[in-house]
């Protein structure tokens, strides 16, 4: 399998030593860095590097060829210098420089191995410096050549100098007059696939430096993209500070405090803008300067953490955000002058602007613009614009434009719930409520333990404390009570509102009809019902005596009864029955509330034996009976009686006549 290696130019081609006076082999150094077909760094591998100068074209003719046997280092970098190498052909000091020459580059990896095609460059510019020492100009007046400390120079037409080399380095003079493409200085190529289309890589003019990466390369690595690298005092090896690719753009920075940093400097006086170390990231003009011993922060923006010294692990974001902070951390803080006075606590998160401006306590949250502005405490959170503006309490959750603002007095409550618009805004020392909805407790000045839900629901409460009220407008014009319930979607009264409670009285009023298990029809009170789904025994049971100003009914209409009966016998077994007094036992059964008077009637099992339909057993098994249903009874019973009264009625009329005619006949017989 044919292997394929990546060659990354660094500095390409950038001349170290050029002998124009003496005669030692000319040379030129040329860097690159290898990777493999997966785009790894070959790192720390003794490789074979075979150059080769072709005349005219990348197909040309070989001039020269030569093979060095190198090593890359720890990031897959080599260095080799042309004319200098072991020679395969030709001869590098008879090259006609003058010539259009290109550089060909293989690689065999490992070293000794096939060599494989990485390139064909045109060599342009810089390297035709070798040539100065065989002419002064050259046939296209481009060159020149001095007796003075210059090298050599390139000029325009008119005579400037536009580049020159001397002995301790080059220079590049760019024409601030000039417009368009003819100004400043530019380092170009060519395109693989477009003959005489020149791609500018650098361009500097005299308000700017470009550098133009290709962006469109399908190569992976350090291949493409700018650099600037340097070298340590002991080592060859190239040290990247400056990398862009068309990926990213990477700077390296020496691991210690020092780091990166970006600054003005104006009248002699250098200030730092940016200041990035593995410690601390400041953006922005005297962001974190007075920092010390803290750590872990970032913070951009004007003055942002100003004052912060050894506090550590706060992000601060714009304009003197966390400006008085000093050993705060564990802090976050976004926006203009967010957090701007908190010095010494942790844990807070501010978002917006001014929010938390004065906010001392630890532990808060607080999202919107003037959030929390001048307020305190702790383990607060306050979300919405002007939410807890002024409020100083801990452990409060205001959730809202202007929800427990605290306006025009401070809000010192505790532990409050507010969430909509405006929700108990004036509240100054009222603490443990609940209130949702707009206007909810707006006025709650003092009041305590208020539960508030709906549209301006208990608005007026002031000083009133422990009530619900849950509704549109419920209990709104409630003044200054408290221990009321309210379920109303108006600010009806106590004698209009659907449900009105007094927790203190233990009194509850519905004004409305009420079903229970059973839905609620308009004029029947109350209608009672078992759940689905359970056994029957009693729907509604009373301890105490019950009252009926109109009487109680049983339904009895003929249409819902079938297979009737007549009731017989009813005197017998009424006969049977023993009516008593008796007295309940109270003490025996105090759940029972039994009443302590004396009572009348009859003993259940008793009743059970001759009539079992008026007996039934609850529960727990206990008997009772149903006195109604002896109305039936007994009037069947007096029925009986009648009966028997109209036949002795009936017998001692006869009995009577009998009687008659017997004295009848006695008479006459005495006669």
């Amino acid at each position: 399998m044919k292997k394929q290696f990546y060659l990354f130019l660094t500095g390409l081609l950038c001349i170290v030593t050029i002998n124009t006076f003496s005669q030692a082999p000319e040379k030129f150094n040329y860097q690159g860095v290898l990777r493999n077909p997966a785009g790894e760094l070959v790192e720390n591998t003794s490789i074979t590097v075979k150059l080769s100068l072709l005349e005219g074209s990348s197909a040309g003719e070989v001039k020269y060829s030569e093979s060095h046997t190198v090593s890359t280092n720890d990031y897959g970098q080599f260095a080799v210098q042309a004319g200098a190498g072991t020679v395969l052909s030709g001869s590098f000091t008879g090259i006609n420089w003058s010539n259009e020459m290109y550089l060909k580059t293989e690689v065999a990896n490992p070293a000794g191995g096939t060599l494989v095609e990485t390139g064909t460059v045109q060599l342009i510019s810089v390297p035709y410096a070798l040539y100065s020492n065989k002419a002064k100009v050259l046939d296209n007046n481009a060159l020149y050549f001095t007796e003075t400390d210059t090298l050599f120079a390139v000029k325009d037409h008119d005579g400037n100098i536009v580049f020159a080399v001397f002995p301790d380095g080059a220079k590049v003079y760019v024409n601030e007059t000039a417009k368009g493409n003819i100004g400043g200085f530019a380092v170009s190529g060519r395109t693989s696939n477009k003959a005489g289309v020149e791609v500018e890589y650098l361009r500097v003019t005299s308000d700017s430096t470009r550098v133009y990466v290709n962006d469109t390369s399908t190569l992976k690595g350090n291949i493409g993209g700018f650099a600037v690298s340097g070298r340590t005092s002991s080592k060859g090896k190239p040290l990247n500070y400056l990398q862009v690719l068309p990926d990213s753009t990477r700077i390296f920075v020496k691991d210690s405090i020092a780091g990166f940093g970006i600054s003005n400097l104006e009248s002699g006086t250098s200030e730092s803008f940016l200041n990035l170390n593995k410690q601390n990231y400041f953006i922005g003009h005297q962001t974190g300067n007075k920092i010390t011993d803290g750590v872990y922060n970032s913070m951009m923006g004007y003055q942002a953490g100003y004052n912060t010294n050894i506090g550590s692990n706060n992000l601060f974001l714009g304009y003197r955000s966390g400006y008085m902070n000093i050993t705060g951390g564990n802090n976050v803080f976004i926006g203009t002058e967010s957090g701007y006075v908190n010095q010494y606590t942790y844990q807070n998160t501010y978002v917006g602007y001014r929010s938390g401006y004065e906010l001392s306590g630890a532990a808060n949250t607080v999202l919107g613009s003037m959030a929390g502005e001048n307020a305190g405490g702790g383990n607060n959170t306050f979300i919405g614009t002007s939410a807890g503006r002024i409020a100083t309490g801990g452990n409060n959750t205001f959730v809202g434009q202007g929800a427990g603002y605290g306006f025009p007095d401070e809000n010192t409550g505790v532990r409050n719930t507010y969430i909509g618009q405006a929700v108990g805004a004036k509240t100054t020392t009222g603490s443990y409520n609940v209130m949702l909805g707009f206007n909810a407790g707006y006025l709650n000045y003092e009041g305590s333990k208020n539960t508030f839900l709906g549209y301006d629901a208990g608005h007026n409460i002031h000083e009133g404390s422990g009530n619900i009220f849950i509704g549109y407008e419920a209990g709104k014009d409630i003044d200054g009570i408290s221990n009321r319930l309210v379920i109303e979607n108006s600010n009806a009264d106590s004698t209009s509102a659907l449900i009105y409670g007094e927790f203190d009285q233990n009194d509850l009023r519905i004004n409305g009809n009420v079903g229970i298990n059973y839905p609620a029809v308009n004029g029947y009170g109350l209608i009672l019902d078992v759940p689905d789904g359970q056994t029957s025994t009693y729907t509604l049971w009373v301890y105490g005596s019950s009252f009926s100003s109109g009487g109680t009914w049983d339904a009895s209409d003929e249409k819902f009864k079938k297979d009737i009966i007549p009731i017989t016998s009813t005197v017998q077994k009424l006969s049977k029955l023993s009516g008593v007094y008796y007295n309940l036992k109270v003490d025996e059964f105090p759940k029972m509330k039994f009443s302590d008077k004396k009572q009348i009637g009859f003993l259940a099992q008793e009743v059970e034996q001759y009539f079992p339909e008026l007996v039934k057993e609850d529960l727990d098994g206990n008997k009772a009976i149903n006195y109604s249903k002896f109305t039936p009874i007994l009037v069947e019973a007096i029925k009986e009686q009648q009966k028997q009264i109209d036949t002795l009625i009936n017998e001692n009329s006869n009995l009577k006549q009998q009687l008659i005619e017997m004295n009848n006949r006695l008479q006459k017989l005495e006669k």
